[in-house]
């Protein structure tokens, strides 16, 4: 049904309020960023499809062990060498002395090159607390906090093998969705979820603690949100990122398969340009 929340779609089915808040609204808030009674149905249904009803793989839950950017920038130093050029601002693509171009930026960004109208997707923030405790609150590597600001939970030195000295504990918290934490100051925000994990959990002292912000994480999926696709108005030059048209959740999984898409594209196309 038009503008039908996912929530909505749920209840259609037989969920109970209950039933959302405590399994359903916890899948796929971290997977949509949005809670369930905001994100587009079809979004949700997608994400239960693949990840509940596919293969038993799918439901694993991958970690990253190093940074994102250590993955992804430093990785494509290490395998192209000086060819590789961070934080450099491109003014306009015709600058570019390329035979054919990836525009894999933010949408308000990529409008700008591409000579297009700005989308004007919403953004939907995640906000992440670190938090060294003086002894250990967690008993398992990962927790949802029902009915909190801290959605997930992770045991930092137990995922990563590094466990803190003298038997202290690093726990991250991650709350998706969440624009009400972006106007919390610091201070307050770490003593907000500190309070609530050792209400929670028992008894600790904060040792050292750090607030990540990520106000533009992932575009806001409402119902009614049209992604564009891989296809430019401009020849050799194709679109990518994990807000365009992929099918998936702006995710690291719809960056992947969005710049495979666009690299196909741009392939194809010269293979047809040669064969003409």
């Amino acid at each position: 049904q038009p503008n039908e929340t996912l929530r909505a779609l749920l209840r259609r089915l037989g969920a109970t309020d209950d039933s959302i808040a405590r399994f359903w609204d916890v899948f796929i808030r971290p997977a949509l960023n949005l809670p369930a009674d905001e994100v587009d149905p079809d979004a949700g249904l997608f994400t239960v499809r693949t990840a509940l009803l596919g293969p038993r793989a799918n439901s694993d839950l991958v970690l990253p062990l190093k940074p994102l950017g250590w993955m992804h920038g430093d990785a494509a130093g290490r395998a192209l060498g000086d060819r590789v050029r961070l934080e450099e601002r491109v003014e306009t693509l015709d600058d570019l002395d390329a035979d054919a171009i990836v525009v894999a930026v933010p949408p308000a960004e990529s409008a700008r090159l591409l000579g297009e109208p700005d989308p004007g997707f919403e953004s939907s923030p995640i906000v992440s607390v670190h938090l060294l405790f003086d002894r250990p609150i967690l008993n398992v590597p990962l927790a949802a906090l029902l009915d909190s600001d801290a959605h997930w939970i992770f045991d930092r030195g137990a995922l990563t093998g590094h466990r803190p000295q003298a038997g202290g504990q690093y726990l991250t918290v991650v709350s998706s969705g969440v624009p009400e934490l972006m106007e919390i100051r610091g201070r307050d925000l770490v003593d907000r979820i500190a309070g609530q994990l050792t209400d929670r959990l028992g008894a600790a002292d904060v040792l050292w603690s750090r607030v990540s912000r990520e106000p533009y994480a992932t575009i806001a999926l409402r119902p009614g949100v049209v992604r564009p696709g891989v296809e430019t108005g401009r020849p050799g030059v194709a679109r990518a990122g994990t807000w365009t048209g992929t099918g998936w959740p702006a995710t690291m999984e719809s960056a992947v398969r969005s710049g495979r898409t666009a690299a196909q594209h741009l392939l194809s196309t010269v293979a047809a340009k040669v064969s003409a």
